[in-house]
């Protein structure tokens, strides 16, 4: 088999229940418990029991968070599990995968360099009437995006042709001025 396939019952899903059936009755307790500590007036005589009253409330809403997390970590570890099944399946498949695009890096670069010498070649048969060669070499100018699939033989050789014939032109025509010139342009051709 060659695929990884995912069947319709591969990943089986049962949403997790939590009940708070005590929520109304809370919820009840909360309200009023609110409304008496808004309604208290704290003086010096009843510090202690509005400290008290705050640190009863407090602490029953810490034990509630303290049982919502601990619900959460339960309802999660089917999921953690889940996800950790998923990135092992993952890494598997990821590692195979690694090894094949190296291969298939090592042929692209050596199809790459194929090419890059059928382009010289080309360069070479092209560029031999021209004057100054020892100026005007393949790396003068070579792009990358020469040696990309996309980019044909033909499209190289167009440009390559549109480039012999400007270049001769300029030369033929820098000749009839100062040779600063023709120096200049053998450095940028431009």
């Amino acid at each position: 088999m060659n695929d990884l396939v995912l069947q319709n019952n591969d990943v089986v899903f049962t949403q997790g229940d939590v009940r708070f059936n005590g929520y109304e009755t809370l919820m009840e307790q909360a309200q009023e418990v609110a409304e008496y500590i808004q309604n208290i007036i704290v003086t010096e005589d009843n510090i202690k029991d509005v400290k008290k009253v705050l640190a009863t409330s407090n602490k029953t809403i810490k034990e509630l968070n303290d049982r919502r997390i601990q619900i959460k970590k339960e309802l999660m570890k089917p999921y953690d599990e889940f996800a950790r099944q998923i990135k092992e399946i993952e890494s598997v498949v990821d590692e195979a995968n690694q090894k094949v695009r190296e291969k298939v890096q090592e042929l692209e670069e050596i199809e790459r360099e194929g090419k890059r010498e059928t382009l010289e070649q080309i360069w070479h048969d092209k560029t031999q009437m021209l004057p100054y060669t020892y100026y005007i070499t393949f790396d003068v100018f070579f792009k990358e995006q020469y040696l990309n699939k996309s980019f044909s033989i033909k499209k190289f050789e167009d440009e390559l042709n549109d480039f012999v014939e400007k270049t001769q032109k300029d030369i033929e025509y820098l000749k009839t001025k100062e040779p600063e010139y023709l120096t200049e342009y053998l450095n940028v051709f431009d």
